[in-house]
């Protein structure tokens, strides 16, 4: 049976040519296609070549004047594409999370401070100051940094002439170090002494040291005489301490710039809110009257049945307000309890065999209250 042009595959624009080539018949679309590709070549390598004659002649060219403009302008080739980071070199972290990570393993690495190392550095004082007689450096344990339990302390004399110095064969860990000389002081500086910065290098400024004083007094202006006075600095947390005099008046020397923090009576407990000043500006601070609340005052002597003074013994008190202290009784049996808050106190007494004696006292103004307790023996 003959098969239909179609049923056979033929084309009408196909031909079977020699060897079994199948060509395309002028006309076909094959044949257009290839023409067409043809001339969009010609054309492509026409405007090459019109964009490289503008760029050496200096003409703009026909294709792409802003790009190549650029191109002719610069007269440089262009830059060859990124080709990344080289084989084997370390990734740049950018991951907040990552860099995290990384800091919390260095910062927990038990090997940070394994090993030994220096402290160097170099002394400046003040412009139009004269080189003192000598310095003294003291190195110790960190208030702040990491790695503190494994500083160690030293000390360190250099004559006045000296500039720089250098502490060596230290354990590695976190340091502070302070410089002093006559009437100056530098700041404590925390210095980090771990794995890849063994011998770190400082420059220490020196500082004059100050004074500061103050006056204490009740709500109702009474000077507060034998009331202890505390300052703290705030950036190390050392603190020194003193006591006001009959007037009520205190006084602080040798104190270094820095803020500070004052408290009246207690740290833990102080009489008022803390007043914080800065004297970095000024050799001496005055920081007037300090006011705190009018307060109580407790004068007793523990005796035996004799009335004789029974010195050692523990005496402690509550107040229904809420305070309370612990105390010890003088060579006489005496004590002395200032800044208590007005109310009804109860004390106790108590000798190194527990015997005991109790006691309630109301203290309703500034005025000593004086009383004795009794211990049988």
């Amino acid at each position: 049976m003959k098969l239909s042009e179609a049923r056979q595959g033929a084309s009408p624009t196909t031909n079977m040519g020699r060897k079994g080539s199948h060509r395309p018949e002028a006309g076909s679309p094959c044949v257009r296609t290839r023409i067409h590709g043809t001339r969009s070549l010609a054309a492509g390598l026409l405007a090459l070549a019109i964009f490289l004659a503008g760029c050496d002649e200096g003409h703009e060219p026909a294709l792409s004047p802003e790009s190549s403009s650029e191109v002719c302008a610069a007269g440089e080739a262009l830059p060859a594409p990124d080709a990344g980071p080289e084989l084997g070199a370390e990734p740049v972290v950018t991951d907040p999370a990552e860099i995290t990570k990384a800091a919390l393993r260095k910062l927990n690495d038990p090997q940070r401070f394994a090993g030994r190392g220096s402290l160097r550095g170099y002394l400046t004082m003040p412009p139009g100051i004269p080189a003192p007689q000598r310095w003294v450096l003291t190195i110790e344990p960190s208030r702040t940094l990491a790695g503190r339990e494994h500083a160690v302390e030293r000390r360190l004399e250099l004559p006045g002439s000296a500039t720089e110095f250098e502490f060596d064969d230290l354990p590695l860990g976190g340091y502070d170090l302070r410089v002093r000389t006559e009437g100056y002081v530098s700041l404590a500086q925390a210095v980090s002494l771990e794995r890849g910065s063994e011998n770190p290098y400082v420059q220490v400024a020196l500082a004059p040291l100050g004074t500061v004083r103050g006056v204490l007094v009740d709500e109702e202006g009474r000077q507060l005489a034998a009331r202890d006075i505390h300052m703290q600095l705030r950036r190390s947390g050392e603190v020194v301490s003193t006591r006001t005099t009959a007037d009520g008046s205190w006084f602080f020397e040798g104190v270094e710039p820095g803020a500070w923090s004052l408290y009246v009576d207690s740290v833990d407990a102080p009489a008022v809110a803390p007043i914080d000043f800065d004297n970095s500006g000024a050799r001496s601070s005055n920081l007037g009257e300090q006011r705190v609340p009018v307060t109580g005052t407790i004068e007793l002597q523990v005796t035996d049945e004799f009335q004789v003074g029974l010195p050692g013994i523990r005496v402690v008190g509550y107040s229904m307000q809420g305070g309370s202290f612990e105390r010890f009784t003088d060579d006489e049996g005496k004590l002395t309890v200032n800044a208590l808050q007005l109310g009804e106190w109860k004390l106790m007494a108590v000798d190194e065999n527990e015997q005991r004696a109790r006691t309630t006292v109301k203290l309703t103004d500034a005025e000593p209250y004086s009383f004795y307790m009794s211990l049988p023996r």
